[in-house]
């Protein structure tokens, strides 16, 4: 699992660059870079023991799942978010407009299934995007 961390991380920063500097011809700084490597590496291992955390305080001895099910899930988080920020600078990349993502679909989901609470997760993602 960790491997797989830190396979998608390695794919996200090299195209990341390629995306930034070849592509948009923005300056490389690779202390900003570097630092939100390491800041998702953090972020991604959290997802990880969270989903231990969880398996073996609630899921394993209740009889749910068990603690290694619990951190492939908890893994599972840190996917789809590492999939969509790789899938976009590989569509930057190669000049395609990314009209599919994995977030606005669970989004839409959301709003579907809960109204109230799909618009209110909309209007931050919208927020967040137009920082």
């Amino acid at each position: 699992m960790l491997v797989f961390i830190v396979a998608m991380i390695i794919a996200d920063f090299v195209l990341g660059i390629i995306d930034s500097v070849v592509k948009r011809g923005e300056d490389f700084r690779f202390s900003r870079a570097g630092r939100r490597t390491m800041c998702k590496f953090i972020e991604y291992n959290s997802y990880l023991v969270l989903g231990f955390g969880f398996g073996v305080a609630i899921l394993q001895p209740v009889g749910i799942c068990s603690y290694t099910t619990s951190s492939m899930c908890g893994l599972g988080i840190a996917i789809v978010f590492e999939f969509d920020s790789i899938m976009e600078h590989v569509c930057e990349i190669h000049g395609i407009k990314n009209k599919v993502s994995i977030k606005r679909l669970l989004v839409g989901y959301i709003k579907k299934k809960y109204t109230t609470a799909g618009e209110i997760i909309e209007k931050v993602t919208k927020d967040e995007e137009g920082r």
